[in-house]
This record gives structure tokens, C-alpha cells and sequence, in this order.
């Protein structure tokens, strides 16, 4: 660390990434509610990821790099390097987006998925639980 400041390589992963997600968040101008229902996670989750608070399960890194249509390297990795990788919007996905920021049903559909899948992980975990139990 010189003069107080940590340099790109002591920089934390919980920095790194919240970093990039910022940066991504601009690029696509996107707001963090439109990428967490998109990426089918709750708006708070997403918060305590650029915070630093917490750091993303794999499969939530996948969902995320999705949305931003990059790599998950792009997302973890040093933001010059994302730079120079960065995939741009297809047209399908501005679309997508277009289709989110206009369309009332849409973000509707969204939010029912995010709900769905929460439904789903709870019940799985309900019946586990009920399993233990007969056990």
C-alpha cells in the first residue's frame, strides 16, 4: 500500500466485483432493480454485492454475467481487462431491455419468475426438512 491507497492487485474480490458491477450497471444504463430481475435475484441481494456486504454463489455470478452479457471474468476480474473483453448488447437483449423499461407486463413477468423460483427453493427445502423428520 503506498501513500494510504491500496493498489489494483490488494484490492479485495468483494471491491473488484462491485466495482465492475457498477461500471456494467452504467454501461448498459441499467438500474440495480432491472439487473436483479433480470438475473431472477432480490434487488437487496444485488445491493449487498456492490456494498461488499456479501459475494455472489457461482451460479449467481452466471446469472448476473448473463444479464451484462459478459464472462464471469469480466465481473470478478481487474476492469481494464473487462474493458477489452466486453461483449457488446446483442439485439435481442437491448430489446429485452427496451421491453422492461416500457412494458408494465413485462417487468410483471419478471418479478412472477423471481417469486416462483423463491416459492420453489422453499417448498424443496420444506420437504427436506419434512424428510428429516419421518426419518
Amino acid at each position: 500500500m503506498e501513500n494510504g491507497c491500496a493498489t489494483k492487485s490488494e484490492k479485495s474480490r468483494s471491491a473488484v466485483l462491485s466495482e465492475n458491477i457498477r461500471r456494467f450497471l452504467s454501461l448498459n444504463k441499467m438500474t440495480q432493480k432491472m439487473a436483479a430481475d433480470l438475473a431472477g435475484i432480490r434487488t437487496t441481494t444485488l445491493n449487498s454485492w456492490i456494498l461488499g456486504v456479501s459475494y455472489p454463489r457461482e451460479d449467481n455470478l452466471r446469472k448476473l454475467a448473463d444479464v451484462f452479457h459478459v464472462d464471469i471474468v469480466d465481473l470478478t476480474g481487474d476492469v481494464e481487462a473487462a474493458d477489452e473483453r466486453r461483449r457488446y448488447l446483442t439485439i435481442g437483449a437491448s430489446d429485452m431491455l427496451s421491453s422492461y423499461n416500457t412494458d408494465k407486463y413485462f417487468q410483471r413477468w419478471c418479478e412472477l419468475g423471481l417469486r416462483l423460483r423463491r416459492e420453489n427453493r422453499l417448498r424443496a427445502y420444506v420437504q427436506k426438512l419434512e424428510e428429516k423428520l419421518m426419518d
